[in-house]
């Protein structure tokens, strides 16, 4: 498989961060219709947000084939699995970072703590630096917010392990079992089907005490955006996509008599829903970007696609600024429409200044 890059790929991610971004922002935010807000927990509903996570996941797992066979031709075997091994880390504690962000009466506030830990995790992670030492120190900084939280008397919590933290789980099970089969597709689909029917065992409950951090959903979900990728290497995809997905939406329409629609719950009616219309948008882009070779119109937002972690980390920063500055759009611009408008501006101004930090050689990669 070569390890080139695929513009339907980067762009996926791209749409999704963009939409990551925008659905965050205006979380919380009164005024906004009930079908772009997250569903309650109970609620058999799926609301635009619900779609925005795993889209997420999904586009983790059509890069995972690409950048492991490529981190081994760089590297060696081995390479690839620390390769691994560091990113699935990596992604855990972000996300244990993200889920102890909380302030302490009488210590650090809770921007405080934002700015720091992304100042942090920029220093540790951007792709070029003056040091070893240099970079270094943005880990164990990290590591110093959280023993500063040990010392306040506030302990630290795992709880869902925060989104990047989730997806590091995600990764790790689904790239262990990559590196196992590789190339080789009827393996992967194996563990694909593996992943499935652990989902659905555990959602009835015949698992018993067996489960892993963050559920089987999340890594199925990863696995079927691996397997799209190695499809996007054969003929037809642009056909058989739209088939899968088809495929998997009658899935879910079928599952929805046995389980409610929610994210939260990670059912496998979500799981099925979520990927049939991901299937769908990859062959839809691949015939759009990598067949007829139409990529200009998603140039604006290009830098959510390919330099994804700075953009994420980058928003927390925002946020911790805006906290700390007090800034205020007023009631207008933080309501309804307008509301919902300024979030998508503001979403598109953190993609620019992505895009802008990349050219000064900042850009975060684990």
């Amino acid at each position: 498989m070569a390890s080139k890059r695929i513009a339907s790929i980067d762009i996926f991610r791209a749409i999704t961060m963009l939409m990551m971004l925008w659905v965050n922002d205006f979380a919380g935010m009164s005024g906004v219709p009930h079908w772009l807000k997250h569903a309650a927990a109970n609620e058999d509903m799926m609301g635009f947000s619900d779609l925005v996570f795993p889209a997420f996941l999904f586009c983790v797992g059509m890069s995972i084939p690409l950048a492991i066979e490529k981190g081994i031709k760089d590297t060696n075997y081995l390479g690839g699995i620390l390769h691994v091994l560091f990113r699935s880390a990596s992604l855990v504690l972000l996300g244990v970072m993200t889920m102890n962000m909380s302030g302490i009466e009488g210590g650090l506030s809770h921007a405080w703590f934002l700015v720091i830990m992304v100042l942090a995790s920029f220093i540790f992670f951007n792709i070029k630096q003056p040091s070893i030492l240099f970079r270094w120190s943005g880990f164990f900084i990290m590591i110093a917010l959280l023993v500063y939280r040990v010392i306040m008397g506030a302990p630290i919590k795992t709880g869902w392990w925060g989104i990047l933290g989730l997806i590091g789980w995600a990764y790790l099970f689904t790239s262990a079992f990559y590196l196992l089969a590789r190339k080789n597709l009827l393996l992967n689909c194996l563990a694909w089907f593996g992943f499935i029917a652990l989902m659905i065992l555990s959602s009835k409950g015949m698992l018993g005490g067996f489960k892993v951090p963050g559920g089987f959903t999340h890594p199925a979900i990863v696995y079927s955006g691996i397997v799209c990728t190695m499809l996007m290497q054969k003929k037809g995809f642009a056909q058989n996509g739209i088939i899968l997905g088809v495929f998997f939406l009658i899935a879910g329409i079928i599952c929805h008599s046995f389980w409610i629609i929610s994210k939260i719950q990670a059912t496998p009616t979500w799981m099925f829903l979520c990927c049939g219309l991901y299937f769908i948008i990859a062959a839809l882009l691949y015939k759009l970007c990598d067949v007829k070779k139409i990529t200009a119109w998603a140039r604006p937002i290009q830098a959510a696609g390919t330099c994804t972690l700075t953009c994420y980390l980058l928003s927390d920063l925002w946020y911790g600024i805006v906290m700390l500055t007090g800034l205020n759009f007023g009631t207008a611009l933080s309501t309804g429409v307008l509301g919902l408008l300024r979030s998508f501006v503001v979403a598109l101004f953190l993609i620019l200044i992505t895009e802008l930090l990349s050219k000064i050689n900042i850009k975060l990669r684990l």
